[in-house]
């Protein structure tokens, strides 16, 4: 009897150790795919916020071509008498990294 008794335990202990087995694989397999569709999320995540800041980069550095246009084609009118005053109040404002504002009388060297 201690025969069949001992080979039930270790018929339950395999058992055992093979149900443990697999729900170990089967969370370890789970877990991989987590990772994995994560992993993906952010890499895509990644590449949405590269390009909208591409985007944005751009858009700002034809907001500010366009302003130095604009500036300098205030500064280009004749008509136009700022006075001192005027005139050192909108080269401030217009003190941008990148913008240049060209003094009346001289003339853009790219149109």
């Amino acid at each position: 009897m201690s025969f069949f008794r001992s080979v039930s335990v270790r018929a339950h202990w395999a058992a055992y150790v093979i149900v443990l087995t697999l729900a170990v694989g089967a969370f370890a397999a789970g877990w991989s795919a987590r990772q994995e569709r994560m992993w993906q999320g952010m890499q895509a995540a990644a590449h949405d916020a590269a390009r909208e800041v591409g985007l944005s980069t751009r858009l700002a550095r034809d907001s500010i071509y366009m302003l130095q246009g604009v500036s300098n084609g205030l500064f280009q009118l004749e008509s136009l008498e700022l006075s001192e005053a005027h005139h050192a109040a909108l080269a401030e404002r217009l003190d941008l990294p990148g913008v240049f504002v060209l003094p009346p009388g001289v003339k853009a060297a790219h149109r």
